[in-house]
């Protein structure tokens, strides 16, 4: 049985991440290139706790919004928001037990309340996902990145010399306006609470923690390539960003509407959508996406020999990344532990073979998303079969 999915839904699902995908690569790749100075060394710095709060907690906004939903039940909302205030309070105090090095100025602060504004407004974004809200969802995505780009723009024309994490605030309280806009207009979709807190602990700790999975994933693996194998890491985050920001942009949405509308009708995912026609769209996409910046941009003709290494993981990456997202609700202290088990294998991989090329590093990272795919079909098989088993049962 497969899902049908409206057309209007399905083009601004992948219109809006794309457009902000774009805006992301002129701010954070062709800035860069383009000025000597641009400000995002020191931005980088002062965001340093706002990116790391972002990428330990906020990611998993969307499957604990989709884990509310699919339990009708707002207390996972609650303690949620609690716990991530309570964590970016203990941020600093962690800062201070490590001695990680970061100056609490001002611009440090900003970031992390930018962060929190972001993690809002993914918050409201799961909603409008959940309700196929299509044209605020395509106002939603955009806003933040296409402001900081607009804002960035006119600062460098006009030469401000506005500080970039200050734009980035500017942008993200945009951002925090539509959300907010957008979520008094919206119909409830929490229909209960539960009056004990430690009912829903267990599970939403272990969705938060599957959640960051993958983003924990890209983080270590960048870490790994710089300081074991001694590659050029600048090069690697090139190749990193592109093989997982076009299939984060292109399913962020979409892959959300797919998780959402499984949970609903109590469809298993591979019953629901066509992964082999998922994997082959990013493949084409990754393709032309990369001669297109080889064409454009002379500088990145350091991606002629990775083109076909690149597509072929971000196909497999597009593909997890969806499995991952709905197993992470159903199953999230056994999807935890395959993505650990995972990425385990792929680190011993690389340890044992020290890889001294791009093409065979990101050749074992395709490998990784395979593993962690297959495990995961395994699990999702055995978890199905059982629900057989019990209904026959009765």
């Amino acid at each position: 049985m497969n899902i049908t999915i409206p057309n209007r839904f399905l083009i601004l699902s992948i219109v809006g991440p794309l457009i902000a995908s774009l805006s992301n690569f002129c701010i954070f790749i062709i800035f860069p290139l383009a000025f000597d100075d641009s400000g995002m060394g020191s931005f980088i710095k002062s965001n340093y706790l706002g990116g790391l709060y972002l990428f330990g907690v906020a990611s998993s906004t969307t499957p604990v919004t989709l884990l509310a939903f699919k339990q009708k039940n707002f207390t996972f909302i609650f303690v949620y928001f609690f716990l991530s205030l309570l964590l970016i309070v203990l941020l600093p105090v962690f800062e201070y037990s490590f001695n990680l090095g970061i100056s609490f100025g001002l611009k440090t602060y900003i970031c992390l309340f930018s962060a929190l504004f972001l993690q809002y407004t993914s918050f409201v974004l799961a909603k409008l996902v959940i309700l196929e809200r299509a044209r605020d969802i395509l106002t939603l995505v955009i806003i933040q990145p296409l402001s900081f780009l607009i804002i960035l723009l006119i600062n460098i024309i006009f030469n401000f010399e506005i500080d970039w994490a200050f734009i980035y605030f500017f942008s993200c309280m945009a951002s925090i306006y539509f959300a907010q806009k957008f979520n008094s207009d919206l119909q409830p979709i929490f229909f209960g609470y539960t009056s004990s807190i430690k009912s829903v602990l267990a599970k939403l700790i272990a969705v938060m923690i599957g959640g960051v999975g993958i983003s924990l994933f890209l983080q270590i693996e960048q870490i790994f390539v710089g300081r074991v194998l001694y590659l050029d890491i600048e090069k690697f985050v090139i190749f990193q960003k592109i093989y997982s920001s076009i299939p984060i942009a292109l399913l962020t949405i979409y892959g959300s509407y797919l998780v959402k509308k499984a949970l609903q009708i109590n469809l298993t995912f591979t019953e629901s959508f066509n992964l082999i026609i998922v994997g082959i769209f990013v493949f084409c996409f990754s393709l032309i996406f990369q001669f297109f910046l080889i064409t454009i941009f002379p500088g990145y003709k350091l991606l002629s020999d990775m083109i076909f290494f690149i597509s072929i993981c971000s196909a497999i990456f597009s593909v997890v990344n969806i499995i991952f997202m709905r197993h992470v609700i159903f199953k999230p202290l056994q999807t935890s532990i395959i993505c650990l088990i995972s990425q385990i294998i792929y680190f011993f991989i690389l340890f044992v073979l020290r890889p001294d090329t791009f093409e065979m590093v990101i050749s074992c990272t395709s490998l990784f998303f395979l593993i962690l795919g297959i495990l995961l079909l395994v699990v999702n098989y055995q978890y199905n079969k059982n629900n057989e088993n019990s209904y026959s049962n009765v």
